[in-house]
C-alpha cells in the first residue's frame, strides 16, 4: 500500500492519498478503486491542531478512530466512512476499557504503543467486546464498515509462546477458541 502523509506525533497518522485494497463493496462502490483516502486514528496531545476538514476534503474514503470533534456527517455525500477497530489490542481510550481492564485475556503492553495491551483473541469475553459491542457501536454511529487493525497480534503471540497461544490465528479467523 502506498500513501503520502505525515507522522504528527505518536498515535496520530494522516494520509491524504493512496491506494488501498479492501475486500467488500460499500454503498455499491468497489473499494479497490478508491484513490484518495484519509486516516485519522490514535490519541495525541496535538490532535486539536489538525484541520481535519481541509485534510479530509475530497477524500473518497476516511478511516476514523472516534475523535469526537470529527463528525461523520461533515464529510461529503458518498464518502465511505470506516471506523477503526483494533482486533488484537485493547486501548484504554475506548469505551469498553472499564469492562476489560484487569482481565486475564490482556497479555502484555505493545512496546510500540505502550498504552495499548495485546490481547488473547481466543478469549470469548474479548470476542464479545469486539463482535457484540464495538462493531455494533461503530455501525450505530454511522460508519459504513471497519478498518481492522492489529491482526498481527495473534501470529506474534503464537510465535512468542506456541504452547500458550496455540490456535490464536485460527480463533481470529473463525471467532472460535
Amino acid at each position: 500500500m502506498g500513501s503520502t502523509g505525515s507522522l504528527l506525533s505518536p498515535g496520530l497518522f494522516m494520509a491524504t492519498s493512496g491506494c488501498a485494497m479492501f475486500c467488500r463493496q460499500t454503498a455499491g462502490r468497489d473499494l479497490a478503486g478508491v484513490q484518495r483516502w484519509w486516516i485519522f486514528i490514535g490519541h495525541a496531545p496535538d490532535a486539536h491542531l489538525v484541520d481535519w476538514r481541509r485534510q479530509g476534503a475530497g477524500a473518497e474514503l476516511v478511516i476514523l478512530g472516534g475523535d469526537p470533534r470529527i463528525r461523520l456527517g461533515d464529510f461529503a455525500s458518498g464518502t465511505i466512512r470506516l471506523g477503526y477497530l483494533s482486533v488484537g489490542e485493547a486501548d484504554p481510550q475506548r469505551p469498553y476499557w472499564s469492562k476489560v481492564e484487569g482481565q486475564s485475556f490482556l497479555v502484555e503492553p505493545n512496546p510500540g504503543w505502550p498504552s495499548n495491551t495485546r490481547v488473547d483473541v481466543r478469549d470469548a469475553r474479548w470476542q464479545q467486546v469486539i463482535l457484540a459491542e464495538e462493531a455494533p457501536r461503530l455501525v450505530g454511529l454511522g460508519y459504513d464498515g471497519f478498518m481492522l487493525d492489529t491482526l498481527d497480534t495473534a501470529p506474534y503471540l503464537e510465535g512468542k509462546d506456541p504452547a500458550r497461544f496455540a490456535g490464536s490465528r485460527q480463533a481470529q479467523a473463525t471467532g472460535r477458541r
